[in-house]
């Protein structure tokens, strides 16, 4: 089985490979992940994230460090262009509620969300006061949560004026969202995974705080 697998991997070429990877991991996890991915933390999705490494490991076989310990794989992750379960849920969210704002979706799903943007932020939106903790996990409230914070981001990096966000049309938006997820999942050393590289809220308290480097930044631009 292991020859099989090894064969198949180097006969069969990287971009296969990936394609492969898409149709039988990529379809699943991203399935209903805006609904589904609400409900859990970054540390839910850690089993998630688990299994997406280990199949990404056996489809393109890749070797184990010692016998306790498995190939890296972030560097597989980066070179084949494959986000992360949680870098796929943030892209799904965002690009559902830019949807949402422009009344893309169908009006059962647009009527979910309470969108009142702030008077003194563009782009920014005001969150409801909600009494139980439990409700902060219902999708509209997330993803309005988890718009707020990309849309810091990416001031805070100075990629481009919010107020012009909403000129934007929906397909150049989405390949936005992709490559900014891409370049965090990118950042530090290739073998090893940081919060920052997955935790959209990881990443926010790395550049408040002045943790990231200016080659850094500068991959966002």
């Amino acid at each position: 089985k292991q020859w099989y697998q090894r064969r198949v991997a180097i006969t069969a070429g990287e971009e296969l490979m990936r394609s492969i990877y898409f149709a039988l991991v990529n379809s699943q996890l991203n399935y209903g992940i805006t609904l589904w991915g609400s409900a859990g933390s970054v540390s839910n999705l850690s089993s998630l994230f688990s299994a997406q490494k280990k199949s990404l490991r056996t489809l393109l076989h890749i070797p184990r460090i010692s016998k306790y310990c498995p190939g890296h794989t972030k560097c597989t992750f980066n070179k084949m262009h494959i986000p992360t379960v949680h870098n796929l849920y943030y892209t799904s969210v965002l690009t559902s509620t830019f949807k949402a704002i422009y009344s893309l979706s169908p009006k059962a799903i647009c009527d979910q969300y309470t969108i009142h943007i702030s008077k003194r932020k563009s782009a920014l939106f005001l969150l409801p006061k909600l009494r139980l903790s439990s409700h902060h996990k219902n999708v509209p409230y997330a993803s309005l949560k988890i718009w707020n914070t990309f849309m810091n981001l990416c001031t805070s990096l100075g990629i481009f004026d919010r107020s012009l966000l909403f000129t934007w049309k929906y397909v150049t938006f989405k390949k936005y969202v992709k490559s900014f997820f891409s370049n965090a999942q990118s950042l530090f050393h290739n073998e090893e995974w940081q919060l920052t590289n997955y935790d959209i809220y990881e990443l926010e308290k790395t550049i408040v705080t002045g943790s990231l480097d200016k080659e850094s930044i500068n991959c966002f631009r």
